[in-house]
């Protein structure tokens, strides 16, 4: 999403914008690679596209890392609190 450049991060969070202005249902999944940016941008940024999600893919390898959870409750809770309107 944003790893690449903060240009490209900005048209996917202008993207996810327009297509919620259209109607359109949102699904995510985190796909950090730690290779690509620093923990608490990749973290702050993830969550903020998570939050807008209607459908939320978490990663359990991801989820570890970011926010640093293992339990499938606790990961599912996490992501229902943040926005996402279902959880895998």
């Amino acid at each position: 999403m944003t790893a690449i450049s903060t240009i490209a991060g900005n048209v996917v969070f202008r993207a996810i914008s327009l297509a919620k202005a259209h109607g359109a249902k949102l699904a995510y999944d985190n796909n950090y690679r730690p290779k690509l940016w620093p923990p608490a941008r990749a973290a702050a940024l993830m969550h903020i596209a998570m939050a807008q999600t209607d459908y939320a893919f978490p990663d359990l390898e991801d989820t570890s890392a970011l926010p640093g959870l293992t339990d499938a409750d606790a990961i599912a809770d996490f992501y229902l609190r943040l926005g996402a309107r279902c959880w895998r």
